[in-house]
């Protein structure tokens, strides 16, 4: 027979008389407890309403009653000795464990419906919409509707606005075929850098006729937005334009010492009056320049530095 029971959950110390039903329980007997109230030592009633799962008696080898309840319930009895129970002898288990590892199984589920994300698709959208209605005017909000995704998605993938424009510009320098072979076919600058704009403008003027492809250079957009740009998007810009200016260099930096240009002729000077022609015609296809004029606009810069 049970002399007292703890009741942890309600904090009200112990019961000095077991509930009513509890000490006859039996291991196979019924599927609650069938015990809602006990006595506190001063007479008033408690409530132990907590206990829901079968609770059964069992005697072991030491003829000790134990009073046990499944795992996972929120309180859980152990008889500690032969003698009636007391404060002492009960060692209440806490459910918090089993919480724990409830906890735990949900961490290892993914929550909500898995996000379908491909960054480079992404990014290429982004790039024409950002080439076709201009960095300035797009804003981040369009971008999101446009690409389907949320902007939380946009901020998990790119951080900010500003990694998705600098991750576009990286993006569109790489399409952008330089052709640097063509610059050193002959190895007369003249011919050479002739050459190389014929193809370039070639090209602009093919991608100007197709109405699905953006037109005009969105590098140099992004130039002309200066400090308007974030921090990554800045340099990813000066990083393109580096590359650029070192090709020309490179090549411009050999004539000369080939004897290939004017005497005394300024070598950094030279090289940007060169790479700006790329600006320069970008700019001239969008007023519909004819492609003929816009080649012998650029052989009279090469005309210039040319020996």
């Amino acid at each position: 027979m049970m002399d007292g029971v703890t009741c942890q959950s309600l904090r009200l110390g112990v019961v000095e008389s077991p509930p009513v039903g509890l000490a006859n329980r039996s291991a196979g007997g019924g599927n609650n407890y069938g015990v809602t109230h006990g006595k506190h030592p001063f007479g008033r009633a408690i409530d132990i309403q907590n206990l829901n799962s079968p609770l059964t008696l069992q005697a072991d080898s030491a003829d000790r009653n134990v009073a046990t309840k499944p795992a996972c319930t929120r309180t859980h009895w152990t008889r500690t000795g032969s003698s009636p129970i007391s404060r002492d002898d009960v060692s209440p288990t806490s459910s918090r464990a089993c919480r724990n590892r409830h906890m735990t199984d949900l961490a290892s589920k993914p929550i909500g419906r898995p996000v379908s994300f491909d960054r480079t698709s992404a990014i290429k959208a982004a790039t024409d919409l950002y080439w076709q209605s201009g960095v300035a005017a797009t804003s981040f909000n369009e971008v999101s509707r446009a690409l389907g995704v949320s902007k939380p998605t946009l901020y998990r993938y790119f951080g900010d606005e500003d990694g998705l424009v600098s991750a576009v510009i990286e993006n569109y320098v790489s399409q952008r075929a330089l052709h640097p072979e063509l610059l050193s076919m002959t190895g007369d600058i003249r011919t050479d850098l002739n050459a190389w704009f014929d193809k370039q403008i070639d090209d602009l003027y093919q991608r100007h006729k197709d109405a699905t492809m953006p037109t005009g250079c969105l590098l140099m957009e992004c130039v002309q937005l200066g400090k308007a740009l974030g921090e990554k998007s800045t340099a990813a810009v000066h990083q393109a334009v580096h590359e650029i200016l070192e090709m020309f260099e490179t090549r411009i930096r050999a004539a000369h010492e080939a004897g290939q240009l004017r005497d005394g002729i300024d070598i950094n000077a030279a090289v940007r009056l060169i790479a700006g022609q790329t600006i320069v015609a970008k700019n001239v296809v969008l007023i519909g320049e004819p492609k003929e004029n816009l080649k012998r606009m650029v052989a009279l810069a090469i005309d210039g530095i040319a020996a």
